[in-house]
């Protein structure tokens, strides 16, 4: 499968996208240009990269603890989103 990058906001502009995979349809790789950025390894079970341990089993949480808590704090600055952005066939 292939598409075209936007020529604006980007690195490879006017580049083309391949992704490349297995025989059966999965993608292991994208090629932009000439340079192959390789997928993370699929050996290990899904869901291992990224896990979520939160404080308090969710169940024994009460609707008034729900509705009391507050997010944490950003103290990150955040990149205004781009316009446009890339599109599929």
């Amino acid at each position: 499968m292939s598409s075209r990058l936007p020529a604006d906001g980007l690195k490879y502009k006017d580049e083309t996208l391949f992704l490349l995979g297995t025989p059966t349809g999965r993608a292991t790789q994208v090629k932009i240009g000439a340079v192959i950025f390789k997928g993370r390894s699929r050996t290990r079970a899904h869901g291992s990269d990224f896990k979520v341990h939160p404080p308090t089993v969710v169940s024994r949480i009460s609707r008034r603890q729900a509705l009391a808590a507050k997010a944490a704090e950003e103290n990150t600055h955040f990149r205004a989103p781009r316009s446009g952005g890339i599109s599929l066939p």
